[in-house]
């Protein structure tokens, strides 16, 4: 607690200021949320509630005042923009208003730095209960009141009376100027004459919004159509003791409000003499609350709008709104409310209070506990001294251990240089070797390609020697055939002749024209037998071309394939030779440096989780002769990665996309379990494995990927096809499909499908890559050699189509021969025909017999000796097609010989740069570990020496060696927590000076707060008692003032013969109004149930009784008699005279359209000239 409450004095400061802290933190929106009770309507700074005791008399004076409007009277007023003015009074203001404006002392708000006066404030609550007493006698006994006479005409001693109004071009006044008298003045004039248009300038030049008018949305509404601007000037009586600030304002205030069409507004107060004295609103506020004049308060200003608002309101919580705002009720009560507010700060206070004085009862316990420390000093000192001699052992058993080490180092280096030198001399050797089988087999290739030479040599000799064999073989063939058939012709002439020759004995009628004609029928039969011989052998060739020209795209596609697979498996090979050093090449040349920048960004964090990949690389089986069929079943997914979400997989593919890598590896997103799946056993794995029983996975979300992506859990391993195939037809519900040992796959169902592995080697799940890489050169040799054999059957098979191609040739051109003659052949026949037959002699037919027989003979003869020759060329060819076949043979094992020596003197260079590149490798090693033993040598002396150097150290601190095993950084944490403690206990101990001293300050500080706090407790339970007297006595005035309000309005309603019933509600916010003739029976029914004359009556009545509570120096009524008949005109009128006879200090301007010259008052009349 601060120095300065350690008396009476002090302790009120420190409380007003608290008050004051509390106050300030609180929310003005928060002040009236907590009273539940404050109104929302606006709430004058400084309002007079009651009325002040004393006779009030009237002396009336009549007058009468003409204007002729010498411009157009506009009743329609321009509507355009809006009004974005506010006038709300700040609610802070309202939380610290006193109670009442009558009360002698008010409470005023709490200031900084004067105490008497703020402790002053917060006791004056304690003494509102007298000041509210005395407003409720006021109340209660001011209908007993006299009447003063006043005399109207002077405004001396008044303050805040209209004295005058100039209107310039506002609505449809280009200038008007009127001068009011101090008590009564009526407006009057007909329908669109100005009057409205007065009450609307007063209430604006008061500060008054546009919309509190109803006359427009906004301040450029209110100027004079083909006006810029327009200028209200009010002047107001500034006389008597009530004046505001007379040595400033003089007699009046003069107030200007200038309003200009794009929506700007500014004021001008000024004073008697003309002189600007202000021109901001607040300065204008501050007159209108000094002077207590209510432009917003309905009962002041009644506009023609409000009027009709207040007839057709049929709502109680409304019609009370409107009460309250009209009585100033609400400042009343938010001036309780504002009580009860300090009285919860207060007991806020107390709280905190309280809570600082257990504070100091903690503290001052605290404090006696620290005596009790000095004990623990000399302990935990002892303990660091023992803490600091294991700790300097500790770095000498810490370095030794660090010697032992580096010596394992460097005998590890010796060693390994030792194997490696010996490798290196086991390589040379084998270079060397290497090196001769490489000189003999060269030697041997240059042999076999000489006598391959050779071979082509001879081979092409026999080729055409061959040919010209085969091309006599068929010439003579064709000899023989043409001998053949004119040997069949003439026997076919013969026979003709002979059947002739008997036809011509027996009818002895045959001329020379029948022997030609058989000549040619002989004739043409040889030549068609020709044709059709030779179009057989021309249909046999081309069915033989188009046989080998399949067979010669058959083996050019063959070759192809063998070629595309001879590459692939070259590109294997390499592949699998750059796996050696590193596995990982095995799933892409890229894999090695893609994986160094994905460990790179796992270091610096920027994976959620780590992914995994290739997955092939993190998975083994558990039998090698299985990795074929698991290969085939997981596929692509052996080169995948897996990733924990799509965070991390599209930070991979960017890495990718960096690396300019051809084809993304794929990406498997699946969220980590961090545990396997729980997998049960089905039917079928009791015989035999899956693939998830033979797979080993570095981590159990791969395995889980593994399970997602390929279903593994559900595909069996079987050794046997067939078996795999009886096994699959039986209907497997809970199995997916079947591997073998060759990769082969069976899926499950009677109609099963069996898919053939079409690659046989191992591509990613290698076990000895030697051996794999053994296979493909096999499989290239295999290749190499059946590609030989395709070349030479494709030349062999070109040759034998070149061939074919001429004979056929040869045949065509026969044939078109042929076709030529047999044409010439039927024109002579035809020519036979038609001409007639003349008998010839039969000995002619008889010699022509003996000729044909004779050339039938010499023919057979020359069949005879073609067919001889033919069988002799047909041996020749058979002889030189065998010696073709020997020369070819031995020409392919040459050609095989010589592709294996090839093969085999790039194995030897292959492996003659496989070790050279070796020793070079070992080389860079040996100097290495050169390098490596030179640092580990002088690592040592370096660790020996700090050995001897903590060995020292540790002597001087613990002569004896002490053995712990304890680590270093354990002991540090012990020896710093030590240090800790004991500084803390230093720093919370002190000197025995300093601990005593503070107990001592401590029980004084302690027993002054609690003598202050008990003060504090005693003034909130006096402040309690009085604020609810103060609330008991607020609600006793809303009660007078609602029973005198329900008197005056029922004996005002009396006079027109009705009876009104009046019941306000305060609690439930609500004002009932009912009103029913003397002379009807039945009970009361609501206002609104009256004619309109009636209901304007009514509201003339409410706002009498209202007004009767109030004291604004200014009320002004616009057609308060609207609705009217002359009989309720007449109750009304008198009604108010006699209301303002009785009142004084008071300025009222009535505005009506009737003529009220019969009233002996101030009348002013307004004139529409119409243009």
């Amino acid at each position: 607690m601060p120095s300065y409450a350690t008396d009476i004095r002090g302790f009120f400061s420190y409380f007003v200021q608290r008050v004051q802290h509390y106050t300030d933190r609180i929310k003005p929106e928060k002040r009236f949320r907590e009273s539940d009770v404050l109104p929302s309507s606006r709430i004058s700074k400084k309002a007079r509630f009651y009325q002040s005791d004393g006779e009030i008399n009237a002396t009336n004076g009549k007058s009468l005042a003409t204007i002729n409007l010498k411009d157009n009277c506009q009743d329609d007023i321009g509507i355009d923009g809006s009004d974005t003015s506010s006038e709300d009074c700040n609610p802070e203001t309202v939380l610290r208003q006193p109670a009442c404006d009558r009360i002698n002392q008010p409470i005023k708000p709490i200031g900084k730095g004067k105490e008497k006066k703020a402790v002053a404030d917060v006791l004056q609550i304690c003494n509102l209960d007298d000041d509210l007493t005395h407003h409720a006698s006021k109340v209660k006994n001011s209908t007993a009141n006299g009447v003063k006479k006043v005399d109207h005409g002077s405004f001396s001693n008044e303050a805040g009376l209209l004295q005058q109004i100039q209107l310039i071009n506002f609505m449809c006044h280009k200038n008007l100027k009127i001068t009011f008298g101090k008590n009564v003045n009526f407006i009057i004039g007909n329908n669109g004459s100005g009057k409205s248009a007065i009450m609307v300038g007063i209430i604006v030049g008061l500060g008054g919004r546009s919309r509190l008018t109803n006359r427009a949305t906004s301040m450029k509404g209110l100027i004079k159509k083909g006006s810029s601007y327009a200028r209200i000037i009010i002047t107001l009586a500034n006389d008597g003791s009530d004046s505001y600030y007379p040595e400033k304002f003089g007699s009046k205030i003069i107030i200007q409000r200038d309003l200009w069409q794009d929506g700007h507004a500014n004021y001008k107060i000024k004073s008697s003499k003309g002189f600007i004295v202000a021109e901001e609103k607040k300065e204008l506020m501050a007159i209108l609350d000094h002077f207590d004049i209510q432009v917003d308060n309905p009962v002041c200003f009644l506009t023609q709008d409000a009027s009709k608002e207040f007839l057709s309101s049929h709502h109680p919580s409304k019609m009370y709104q409107f009460y309250l705002k009209g009585t100033q009720l609400s400042q009343l009560i938010n001036n309780c409310n504002y009580a009860k507010l300090s009285q919860r700060i207060l007991q806020d206070i107390l709280n905190k209070e309280e809570e600082s004085l257990k504070e100091l009862q903690d503290d001052l316990e605290q404090k006696m506990e620290r005596q009790k420390l000095f004990d623990q000093i000399d302990e935990i000192n002892q303990q660091l001294t023992q803490l600091k001699s294991e700790l300097a052992w500790a770095y000498v058993y810490q370095e030794e251990n660090k010697l032992k080490q580096i010596e394992f180092q460097a005998q590890q280096v010796y060693s390994r240089r030792a194997e490696i030198e010996e490798e290196l001399i086991e390589i040379e050797k084998y270079t060397q070797d290497c090196q001769r089988d490489k000189e003999a087999l060269e030697r041997e290739l240059n042999r076999l390609i000489d006598r391959l030479s050779h071979l082509q040599l001879c081979k092409e000799d026999f080729l055409k020697e061959h040919n010209c064999a085969k091309g006599d073989e068929c010439n003579l063939k064709q000899k023989y055939e043409s001998i053949k058939c004119n040997v069949d012709h003439l026997k076919n002439t013969y026979y003709g002749l002979e059947t002739k020759f008997n036809e011509i004995n027996q009818k002895r009628l045959l001329g020379q024209a029948g022997k030609q004609f058989a000549l040619l029928e002989k004739e043409l039969s040889g030549q068609k037998s020709a044709l059709s011989s030779y179009a057989q052998r021309k249909l046999q060739l081309s069915e033989e071309i188009k046989a080998e020209k399949d067979q010669l795209n058959q083996l050019q596609l063959d070759i192809a394939m063998q070629q595309q697979e001879l590459n692939d498996l070259e590109k294997e090979t390499g592949r699998l030779k750059a796996s050696r050093w590193n596995r990982l090449t095995i799933y892409g040349s890229y894999m090695p440096e893609l994986i160094r920048h994905l460990h790179e960004m796992k270091q610096r964090g920027q994976f959620h989780r780590n992914p995994y990949g290739p997955l092939g690389y993190h998975i083994a089986t558990r039998d090698p002769k299985w990795n074929l069929a698991i290969e085939r079943c997981l596929g692509r997914a052996l080169t995948s990665f897996l990733c924990h979400n799509f965070h991390d997989a599209k930070l991979l593919k960017e890495v990718c996309r960096k690396m300019k890598i051809a084809k993304y590896p794929t990406v498997i997103v699946c969220r980590y379990q961090d545990k396997p799946y729980d997998i049960p056993t089905t039917e079928g794995q009791g015989l035999y494995k899956t693939v998830l029983d033979m797979l080993i996975a570095e981590n159990c979300n791969i395995t889980n990927c593994l399970i997602d992506q390929k279903q593994i859990e559900r595909t069996l391993l079987i050794e046997s096809s067939q078996e795999a195939r009886a096994f699959m037809c039986q209907q497997q519900a809970h199995q997916l499909q079947a591997y073998t040992l060759t990769g082969d796959s069976i899926e499950v169902g009677k109609n099963h499908r069996c898919y053939s592995n079409t690659r046989p080697h191992i591509d990613y799940l290698i076990e000895d890559v030697q051996q794999e890489i053994n296979k493909r050169r096999e499989r290239t040799e295999k290749i190499n050699q059946i590609i030989t054999k395709s070349q030479f059957q494709f030349q062999f098979t070109t040759n034998v189509i070149s061939v074919q191609k001429e004979e056929l040739a040869s045949i065509c051109d026969a044939m078109l021969a042929c076709q030529d003659k047999t044409q010439e052949l039927q024109n002579e026949i035809e020519d036979i025909k038609s001409t007639e037959f003349v008998q010839e002699d039969s000995s002619e037919l008889e010699k022509e017999l003996q000729t044909c027989q004779e050339e039938i003979n010499d023919e057979e003869k020359l069949l005879q000796q073609a067919y001889q020759n033919y069988q002799e060329a047909l041996k020749t060819v058979h002889l030189l097609e065998s010696q073709k076949k020997e020369i070819e043979c031995e020409e392919q094992q040459v050609r095989e010989k010589l592709y294996e020596y090839q093969n085999e003197i790039k194995h030897k260079t292959l492996q003659y740069r496989e070790k050279l590149e070796k020793c070079k490798y070992l080389h860079k090693i040996i100097d290495e570990l050169e390098e490596k033993k030179n640092y580990w040598l002088q690592k040592m002396n370096h660790q020996q020496e700090k050995v001897l150097t903590c060995t020292a150290s540790a002597c001087k601190i613990a002569a004896d060696r002490i053995i712990t095993e304890q680590k270093i950084e354990d002991l540090d944490h012990k020896i710093y927590r030590k240090e800790q403690s004991l500084e803390k206990l230093q720093e919370e101990i002190g000197t025995k000076e300093e601990i005593i001293a503070a107990i001592k300050e401590a029980q004084i500080t302690y027993y002054r707060r609690k003598a202050c706090s008990q003060i504090l407790s005693d003034v909130f339970s006096t402040l309690q008692q009085h604020v609810h007297l103060r609330e008991a006595k607020c609600k006793f005035i809303q009660k007078s003032l609602a029973e005198r309000v329900t008197t005056t309005i029922g004996s005002l309603f009396s006079r027109r013969g009705l009876s009104a019933k009046l019941r306000i509600d305060p609690f439930n916010e609500e004002f009932h109004l009912q009103i029913q003739s003397l002379a009807a029976r039945g009970g009361h029914c609501s206002h609104l149930s009256l004619s309109g004359g009636e209901r304007s009556l009514a509201t003339v009545a409410l706002i009498i009784s209202l007004l009767q509570s109030m004291s604004p120096p200014i009320i002004c009524l616009d057609e308060f008699d609207v609705f009217m008949d002359m009989y309720n005109r007449e109750i009304a009128t008198s009604t108010l005279l006699n209301f303002t006879s009785h009142v004084t200090h008071r300025q009222f301007i009535f505005l009506s359209p009737q003529n009220m010259r019969q009233v002996d008052i101030l009348i002013i009349e307004l004139v529409l000239h119409m243009y």
